[in-house]
């Protein structure tokens, strides 16, 4: 018989931005993932799997990510995400995995809500996104490189623009 698993909420980790765009750097280099490359490969390497929800849920606006004790996860995503929105969905779901199931140590579930306690959770996941889809030197280097377009810059990296330029503002 199967043993039923229970899932925790995610919990802040605590870590500063630093120590997330450290832990953020070294999966990237583990995982030899540069700017550019696609994400779905990586979440099946890891053992992971995406699925998409049904257009008639309510939740199918939001990504989550299930992650089993040992590590195994689903990563949810809605139905219609532009290209570049999938790609900081499956990023921040990451972020999930390694920050608050520390790939999976604990079982956990994880929803987009920024209420109490979470908002902090859905931060950390946020940070944890931008810094491995745009690492920090990188993304100095490139903004340099292209007269601070952020246009450009997120083209470069694959993000929406959005997520760009307030990365290049949060970064000075």
């Amino acid at each position: 018989m199967r043993s039923i698993e229970t899932y925790e909420l995610p919990k802040p980790c605590g870590a500063t931005a630093k120590e997330i765009s450290v832990l953020a750097e070294k999966i990237a280099k583990v995982l030899n993932f540069q700017p550019g490359f696609e994400l779905e490969p990586i979440i099946e390497h890891l053992n992971g799997k995406i699925e998409y929800l049904p257009f008639a849920e309510r939740s199918s606006k939001q990504a989550s990510i299930t992650v089993e004790k040992g590590g195994k996860f689903t990563v949810r995503l809605a139905p219609i995400l532009f290209p570049l929105q999938k790609r900081m969905s499956i990023a921040h779901e990451l972020g999930h995995l390694f920050l608050h199931s520390s790939y999976g140590e604990v079982a956990l579930q994880a929803y987009h809500d920024t209420e109490g306690e979470n908002e902090l959770v859905e931060e950390e996941a946020h940070e944890f996104a931008c810094e491995f889809l745009m690492p920090t030197k990188l993304l100095s280097r490139i903004a340099k490189c292209f007269d601070y377009d952020t246009i450009k810059v997120a083209a470069y990296f694959m993000v929406p623009e959005p997520v760009a330029r307030q990365r290049m503002v949060n970064l000075g």
